[in-house]
């Protein structure tokens, strides 16, 4: 759980700090670790579909390393 005041604590922390928690929380819940389940890979594969028959549904890459860039940076 999420309390307010470790909210506050991360958001005080530099973006720099910020970016090593985040790289530190990953190692160790192992973030990446497991295989996609067969209903998580279906979505996927439908979600791919949809993105090539509509374009217009999403962004660019660069418009979305653009947006996290203002976010973050």
């Amino acid at each position: 759980m999420v309390t307010t005041e470790l909210r506050e604590a991360v958001d005080a922390l530099s973006v720099e700090d910020q970016l090593s928690l985040l790289e530190y929380l990953e190692r160790i819940v192992s973030v990446g670790d497991e295989p996609l389940t067969d209903e998580q890979l279906a979505t996927v594969c439908r979600r791919d579909a949809e993105m090539d028959a509509d374009p217009t549904l999403g962004i660019s890459e660069e418009e979305f390393f653009s947006r996290l860039e203002a976010k973050w940076l």
